[in-house]
């Protein structure tokens, strides 16, 4: 089967296990490339084109069918990246899709693991915050926390190593997440059990391999990888000093509104007490 979309091979399934785009046999791609040659053809001599009878399949399982091979192919994706992490520095934007989801599935499983966690503490009360505003200002926090981490990346990358784009740094940054989303996901387990403290251990640690340990790991291999004339050690340092003061300006800013939440949770607190 061929990818009618980027042209990848596998032997069996309905749609690209790295495009997400429709499969069809050899044979039939190279006719329908003949198809289409043929009406570019007839529209530059003014003649109707030639269209081939297909049958108009069912959307629902059109649908389900991409659901399912994209979930096969991110399984895929993912034990292959738990085991050889580094391969996708040679493979890069190509495992742009499936470094998406692992992204995704880290910032969501961190921001329901945080919600049980603020839900357990505060117990059967009813002045705690609603999981709507916990959920998107979690969200918010999380989405600047990566944009922030994977634009150092990429700037530094791009002064002193080598020459990726943007969505090179972002396929290479979530294909190392998944000792994240495993660890986020025994959080939120333990979190549900409420085993607060143990969930809350596990938290950190996800928080240290986001902020500190896999980027530093991923700024070090970049640099090694091709040099600008610059020892690499001067754009580890500067990655880290960059990340500390941009990472201290936006703590201090959402320091300050959640110390405005707690002081309306304290009113309304001593309200009911």
């Amino acid at each position: 089967m061929k990818c009618t979309n980027c042209g990848f091979q596998q032997d069996e399934g309905k749609f690209c296990g790295k495009c997400g785009g429709d499969l069809l046999p050899v044979s039939e791609v190279h006719s329908t490339e003949e198809v289409a040659a043929s009406k570019e053809m007839n529209v530059n001599n003014n003649q109707p084109p030639v269209t081939p009878a297909a049958s108009q399949p069912n959307a629902t399982n059109d649908s389900l069918e991409r659901v399912k091979e994209t979930s096969r192919a991110y399984g895929g994706f993912f034990v292959n990246y738990l085991k050889h992490p580094s391969q996708v520095f040679t493979r890069k934007s190509s495992e742009l899709t499936n470094a998406l989801i692992s992204i995704g599935l880290a910032v969501l499983l961190t921001i329901l693991t945080y919600n049980v966690l603020i839900s357990n503490a505060f117990g059967d009360y009813s002045y705690g915050p609603s999981f709507v505003s916990v959920f998107f200002n979690t969200l918010i926090g999380m989405a600047i926390l990566l944009a922030i981490i994977i634009t150092l990346l990429f700037l530094i990358n791009k002064m002193f190593g080598t020459d990726g784009t943007y969505t090179d740094i972002v396929s290479i940054f979530g294909a190392h997440m998944t000792p994240v989303i495993i660890v986020s996901a025994a959080a939120f387990l333990l979190a549900i059990l409420k085993s607060n403290m143990f969930a809350t251990m596990l938290m950190m640690i996800v928080l240290m391999l986001i902020i500190f340990v896999i980027p530093l790991y991923l700024i070090s291999s970049l640099l090694t990888r091709r040099s600008k004339g610059i020892d690499p050690l001067y754009g580890y340092v500067l990655y880290i000093v960059s990340t500390f003061i941009t990472l201290s300006i936006v703590m201090v800013i959402l320091a300050d509104s959640a110390l405005g939440n707690m002081v309306d949770i304290l009113d309304d607190f001593m309200y009911y007490m």
